[in-house]
């Protein structure tokens, strides 16, 4: 087929372990698995940070955080961050030329530089949320109805769409109920959640959970919302394939699907939150229905090789040197390991073989901001064949090996840092925050 368009879904803290096409006995997503089947499949994708804002950013620009510059989440970004950014081009920015560039998604900032049309749900919506969580986000289906006007509004033009879900970030789906038959628990501990809340007192995570609905008793009771947000979003990529097909456009648009980070479901005392740059929070489903992809990839590949490929697969040239990544529509990236960053919670660095991990703080002070705790010592190290669920630090055992991945890592981290380019924006002057907002980076 001749691809027109582009689709890029990104589906947020959706772990792998919850897509059926990457584990038989999950349940949860008929609609992905049909679209997986006649894709390109990445068992080993990985994201670069396990927090939303320098994750995506990662997807559009296909650079490293340390490059493009954005490392915290939220309102912990700062004006040094989005200097940075600033100099950066992302992908909507290069197909402005040539394609018409919408979004649906809850996030706007600096994300919507290039997008023509930047759709925030609850500007578009009338809703009464069905929960008090301080986080509160549009349901699937209403994004999906605003992408499906948005996709009949431009059928007949070329076009680069993004969507981005948030019924798999807490407080997930605790009113829509599934067959009871897909939900599945085993291997999460069954926890009073009066208990979680006591291990959390104070903190700033516990008074998030604290406002959870009163239904939710236990670690079970969370987990099923999480698996019901997963079931509303595959439903939701079912009803954009279906109108992608009614409006005859389907067999000319690429789609791609991943996450921007997976979710620990009390891994690591890790109650319902991404940070940690464990395994649960980094590896993430990566499906890639475009011409040339079909069948299974082993090969490492991260979230920087996203915006190459978009390029690639539109026809479209560029520098490769302007990424960290590479296009998949090719040949397929031989990499001996891949590498992480966190700074939301903790300021952590990590790089993954086949065989280790190992992770190393970058902070005097190790206490998450969110939960209280040290997540595991200042350098940790994991046999990964040995201990998949990353719990046995062997550092002490292995010195060696962690001395050689920590020089690897630096020495990646450095020649990343080493193409970094800053913006000629002052941000040193009194009408800095002014310049943000007139720029649309705050």
């Amino acid at each position: 087929m001749t691809v027109r368009n582009v689709l890029l879904i990104v589906v947020d803290a959706l772990r792998l372990d919850h897509v059926g096409t990457y584990r038989d006995d999950i349940k949860l997503t008929p609609n992905i698995d049909v679209l997986a089947a006649d894709a390109g499949v990445f068992d080993h994708c990985f994201a670069n940070a396990s927090t939303t804002d320098p994750s995506v950013t990662t997807i559009m620009t296909g650079q490293y955080p340390l490059r493009h510059g954005i490392f915290n989440h939220g309102q912990e970004v700062t004006e040094r961050e989005l200097a940075t950014v600033a100099a950066v081009e992302s992908v909507p920015m290069t197909l402005q030329q040539s394609h018409h560039t919408f979004a649906v998604s809850h996030m706007e900032r600096w994300h919507k530089r290039g997008v023509d049309a930047y759709i925030h749900p609850h500007e578009h919506t009338d809703r009464e949320d069905d929960t008090s969580f301080p986080l509160s986000y549009s349901p699937a289906e209403e994004l999906t109805e605003l992408t499906c006007e948005a996709l009949r509004q431009r059928a007949d033009d070329d076009w680069f769409g993004y969507i981005h879900f948030m019924d798999t970030h807490i407080p997930y789906r605790p009113s829509y109920r599934l067959d009871d038959r897909r939900y599945m628990v085993d291997g999460v501990p069954k926890i009073p959640m009066e208990t979680v809340l006591e291990s959390l007192e104070g903190t700033h995570w516990g008074e998030y959970l604290e406002q959870l609905p009163s239904q939710i008793e236990t670690t079970h009771d969370l987990l099923t919302t999480y698996q019901n947000g997963v079931h509303a979003v595959d439903t939701a990529i079912g009803a954009l394939t279906r109108e992608l097909k009614a409006l005859d456009i389907f067999e000319e648009t690429a789609i791609i699907l991943t996450a921007d980070h997976g979710e620990s479901l009390t891994e690591h005392d890790i109650y319902f939150d991404h940070h940690g740059l464990y395994d649960v929070s980094l590896r993430v489903p990566l499906i890639v229905r475009a011409p040339g992809f079909s069948g299974r990839y082993d090969e490492f590949v991260q979230h920087f090789d996203i915006a190459p490929t978009v390029l690639d697969v539109l026809e479209q040239s560029f520098d490769e040197h302007r990424f960290d990544g590479t296009s998949l529509a090719g040949s397929k990236p031989d990499r001996e390991f891949v590498v992480a960053e966190e700074a939301f919670v903790n300021r952590n660095s990590c790089i993954r073989t086949a065989e280790h991990k190992y992770i190393k703080s970058r902070d005097d002070d190790r206490t998450c901001r969110y939960c209280g705790y040290e997540h595991g010592e200042s350098r940790q190290l994991f046999s990964l064949r040995e201990d998949g669920d990353e719990v046995d630090n062997i550092v002490a055992k292995e010195p060696g090996l962690a001395d050689e991945l920590d020089a690897a890592l630096e020495r990646w981290s450095e020649a990343t840092r080493a193409r970094r380019r800053d913006s000629e924006i002052d941000f040193d002057r009194d009408l800095d925050r002014d310049q943000l907002a007139a720029l649309g980076y705050l």
